[in-house]
């Protein structure tokens, strides 16, 4: 970090107090962004303080805040993120804050509030994970959108609440299990088809929801060769948009067995044999199928 002030007082040996000051971490001979502002302090490798401040992209101020809390750790740190302001002809004019919170080394949080003029008001939590056996983020958003009226006066669209859902997970549970499914959903067309800043999601509105758990199960003593039976739920739902009508396709909740293919010995037999069975369970129907016992040199022939 690279500091300037009209007073500088050293308060320790990492710790100055400044009057009149200015901060920038670019080390350009002539840094392209500073913050200047009224009294603050700075504690090398830690944060910066400074009130009053003006951030300055060269000589043009683009934002003023009263306080100013900027880390300087190289490790992430929780705190409040620069305001956004935005412009728009349905939304009106639109800011929108932020708190950053560390939750540790492998997960965050973010929290976020968005007011607009003509659309109302929003708020959003995200959450984030990553680990050594997976990742997975979740994002909520709830909108309490505003009366919006025509200009002769009448009720366009009546004021009310919608959310949306977006999320992922990819995760190892530990026995060779795992757990797979991402989900986009949201609780008014309308809203997502007018407010909607993503051009793609906007063109093709659609909500799904997908969910996978698979796993082995061992048939018997861990350290002997017994069978191995593989399981998988699975559960898909899509609903696709066109206008406010829309169709669903999917699965319905299936539970799928299947017992891998395992060299089995028969009493007084002088060859080893091959078993397979699948069985699958949903709401609709169940089935089993199987190939019939042959020596294992051999390919084991399919019924019909």
């Amino acid at each position: 970090i690279m500091f300037q002030a009209e007073k500088i007082e050293r308060l320790g040996p990492k710790k100055y107090r400044l009057t009149n000051g200015a901060f920038t971490t670019c080390l350009q001979p002539n840094p392209r962004w500073r913050m200047i502002g009224g009294s603050g302090m700075v504690e090398l490798g830690d944060h910066a303080t400074l009130t009053n401040v003006r951030f300055m992209v060269k000589s043009v101020p683009v934002l003023y805040v009263p306080y100013l809390y900027y880390p300087l750790t190289e490790d992430r740190a929780s705190g409040f993120l620069i305001p956004s302001y935005s412009s728009s002809g349905i939304r009106g004019q639109g800011i929108a804050n932020a708190y950053f919170l560390v939750l540790g080394k492998s997960q965050d949080a973010t929290f976020y509030h968005e007011y607009y003029t003509k659309a109302g008001q929003a708020g959003a939590a995200e959450y984030r994970f990553a680990s050594v056996g997976g990742q997975g983020n979740a994002h909520f958003r709830s909108f309490h959108e505003a009366e919006q009226l025509g200009v002769d006066g009448t009720v366009e669209r009546f004021a009310h609440t919608s959310y949306t859902f977006d999320g992922s997970i990819s995760q190892a549970l530990g026995r060779g299990f795992t757990l797979n499914g991402n989900s986009t959903y949201f609780t008014d067309i309308t809203a997502q088809q007018r407010y909607q800043q993503n051009v793609y999601a906007a063109s093709i509105p659609r909500r799904n929801i997908t969910l996978e758990f698979r796993g082995p199960i061992k048939l018997g003593p861990e350290a002997g060769r017994a069978p191995v039976m593989d399981l998988r739920a699975f559960y898909k739902r899509d609903e696709i948009f066109s206008g406010t009508q829309s169709s669903l396709q999917g699965f319905a909740p299936k539970v799928t067995m299947g017992l891998r293919d395992n060299v089995m010995k028969c009493e007084g037999a002088q060859q080893n044999f091959l078993c397979k069975a699948r069985y699958t369970v949903d709401r609709e129907f169940a089935y089993l199928q199987s190939r019939p016992f042959g020596p294992t040199h051999f390919p084991a022939a399919e019924t019909t």
